[in-house]
C-alpha cells in the first residue's frame, strides 16, 4: 500500500480491509462489515491475531472516515474505537438478485429438496464462530421445547455439531443456488 501510494499518489484510498494506515497524503475511507476481530470474541484470542490487532486499531485510526453496514456495527465502533459518529455512514448491504424474486415453484422445489416443512426456525452458523451465537439459539429452543410451546422444527446449516433435540433437522454446507 505505502509503495503503490507513494507511486500513484491518489487523492482518495477506499480499503476494504484494514490496511488505511499504510496510505499516506491522501484521504483513507475503510469500509466494515463489524468488529468481531476487535471484541474480544474468544475466536479471535489466537496468538497470529493479538499479534496483529495493533494494526487493526492504527488503521482505524488513521482512517479519515469509515462506511458500516449497519446501525449495530455504526454503534460498535463509535464505542469500542471511539471513532467520531460524524465520520461514519451506515450503508446497509444487499442481497445478491439471485434471491430477488424467487418463484413460488422455486421456492417449493428448494423445500422438497431438503425435506422442509412449511414453517421452521433456522439458524445459519458456525458452532466454533461464538459471535453467530449458535449456543443462545440452541438454549432458547430447547427452552421452548421444555415449556411445551408449539414451535416449528429447528433447521440448520453450516458446520454445527449434532442437534441433541427432537424436532432439528441440519442440513449441512448448502450452496447458494
Amino acid at each position: 500500500w505505502q509503495e503503490l501510494c507513494e507511486k500513484y499518489r491518489p487523492d482518495i484510498v477506499h480499503s476494504l480491509w484494514f490496511n488505511t494506515a499504510e496510505a499516506a497524503g491522501c484521504i483513507r475511507v475503510l469500509s466494515l462489515q463489524d468488529l468481531i476481530l476487535l471484541k474480544g470474541y474468544r475466536d479471535y484470542r489466537t496468538a497470529v491475531f493479538l499479534e496483529k490487532q495493533p494494526w487493526y486499531f492504527r488503521s482505524l485510526e488513521a482512517a479519515d472516515a469509515l462506511i458500516v453496514s449497519s446501525l449495530h456495527t455504526f454503534r460498535d465502533v463509535s464505542a469500542v474505537v471511539q471513532f467520531p459518529p460524524d465520520r461514519i455512514r451506515c450503508i446497509p448491504l444487499a442481497c445478491s438478485n439471485a434471491f430477488k424474486d424467487v418463484s413460488p415453484a422455486r421456492i417449493c422445489a428448494a423445500k422438497e429438496r431438503f425435506r422442509l416443512p412449511s414453517q421452521y426456525f433456522y439458524v445459519s452458523a458456525h458452532y466454533r464462530n461464538s459471535y453467530k451465537n449458535l449456543q443462545t439459539a440452541l438454549t432458547a429452543f430447547h427452552i421452548l421445547q421444555e415449556d411445551g410451546s408449539a414451535f416449528p422444527p429447528l433447521v440448520t446449516t453450516g458446520h454445527s455439531p449434532a442437534l441433541p433435540f427432537e424436532n432439528t433437522r441440519h442440513l449441512g454446507f448448502v450452496s447458494e443456488e
